[in-house]
């Protein structure tokens, strides 16, 4: 089973998310947590597959977050899923994130 971690500082986002994402509990070990420092302590416990992170978050921003998941977990998938869709955002995730999705998306 492939084990998704998503991140966002808005529990109201995540909450969306599960709903949304319901449909793939079967296929994917899902977890979500509202703190930089929660992601890292999961995935120290657990490595993900996949890291889905928003850009704003409070005690670091994404790009941070995505870059010590690429130095420990370096076979992680790594996604920015923003509403801070401009040039600079985008920028600061490339080479970080191998895939960058603007808020809301519509699965």
């Amino acid at each position: 089973m492939v084990r998704v971690l998503f991140l966002d500082d808005e529990e109201l986002a995540l909450d969306a998310l599960r709903r949304q994402l319901r449909s793939q509990r079967n296929e994917w070990d899902m977890e979500f947590v509202t703190t930089p420092s929660a992601a890292l302590q999961s995935s120290a416990e657990r490595p993900p597959d996949v890291v889905v992170t928003d850009l704003r978050l409070g005690e670091m921003d994404g790009v941070a977050l995505l870059k010590e998941v690429a130095k420990n977990w370096p076979s992680a998938v790594r996604i920015v899923l923003s509403g801070m869709v401009n040039q600079r955002s985008f920028v600061e995730s490339v080479g970080v994130a191998h895939q960058f999705l603007p808020k809301p998306i519509d699965f």
